[in-house]
């Protein structure tokens, strides 16, 4: 309950769960919940771990007088992409804490969330900066990609056959004047999350060199908090979402993702066309979610 009533002991111990080693002395009475780590806890994370568990499990009172977490809970649960399963990639671009930054303010790393550590390496001659976003986004921070940066994606390829889900939040610049890759790997079978340079810049989403457009404009500056799903089978569905709301869809046959070659963040491949713009938050999935799971 919060307060220390023995040293720990000198030498290394034995555990089981529910009796002794040598079943003599047997448990009775509930077992609640038991958690363990693989290290000493500093006192905050002990005290944070014993806020969890009374507030879970209705004991604050329990607690000591003087204990932070008595008279409030110690967490809120919040959602995290890795709450639903199949994700791959997690770029988050409001936690500098997985980024590697120099110069004061270059990104040549990008560090991947996914669990899977496919983090992003820049190749290009000018890697993306960690600075405000203009009039926007309540001036967060967010990585900006100036046409000339690049990001190799480290081991991924998105499978040859499977469903996915693609999710980015991000602004285009003005300034654009060719077509801005956001991810991609451009081979003969083309894999593509770009905005097209075409009026207005409309997102656009390609496999095997056919495009399927959305009527979502991104000119001016405008935020997107942009979705790219496929469903594969004998005939693939590509659907797009801009804000919550369905903007382009087709039914293509054949096979459309057939992906042997490295993924980029930030371009189509190893040389142009780049992307100009904030990438701020990029999330993928190895299945097709749904309409739940996508809102």
């Amino acid at each position: 309950n919060g307060t220390a009533y023995n040293s720990p002991p000198s030498s290394a111990i034995t555990l089981s769960t529910g009796t002794d080693v040598a079943v003599l002395g047997a448990y009775n009475g509930n077992i609640a919940e038991i958690l363990g780590y693989n290290r000493d806890l500093c006192a905050s994370d002990r005290i944070m771990i014993e806020g969890y568990l009374a507030s879970k499990w209705n004991l604050n009172a329990s607690l000591a007088t003087t204990h932070p977490f008595r008279n409030y809970d110690a967490y809120t649960s919040t959602f995290q992409p890795r709450d639903i399963s199949g994700c791959q990639l997690w770029y988050d671009g409001a936690d500098p804490s997985r980024m590697t930054i120099t110069s004061g303010s270059n990104i040549t790393i990008w560090r991947d969330k996914s669990g899977f550590g496919r983090d992003a390496s820049a190749n290009g001659t000018s890697p993306a900066t960690y600075r405000p976003v203009t009039n926007l986004f309540n001036g967060k921070m967010a990585p900006y990609f100036s046409n000339f940066s690049r990001y190799n994606i480290n081991s991924f390829q998105p499978s040859p056959t499977g469903n996915f889900t693609c999710f980015v939040l991000g602004r285009s610049d003005t300034l654009n004047t060719s077509d801005s890759y956001i991810i991609s790997a451009q081979t003969t079978s083309r894999f593509a999350f770009f905005l097209r340079n075409v009026s207005g810049h409309p997102i656009t989403f390609m496999t095997s060199g056919i495009p399927v457009e959305s009527t979502f404009y991104t000119s001016n500056s405008v935020p997107f908090n942009a979705c790219v799903m496929m469903t594969t089978g004998s005939n693939p569905t590509r659907d797009i979402y801009v804000n919550g709301s369905l903007y382009a869809t087709d039914t293509i046959s054949g096979n459309t993702l057939n992906i042997s070659s490295s993924m980029f963040l930030g371009a189509s491949s190893a040389t142009s066309p780049q992307m100009r713009g904030n990438i701020c938050e990029l999330i993928m999935y190895n299945t097709a979610l749904s309409t739940v799971d996508r809102q």
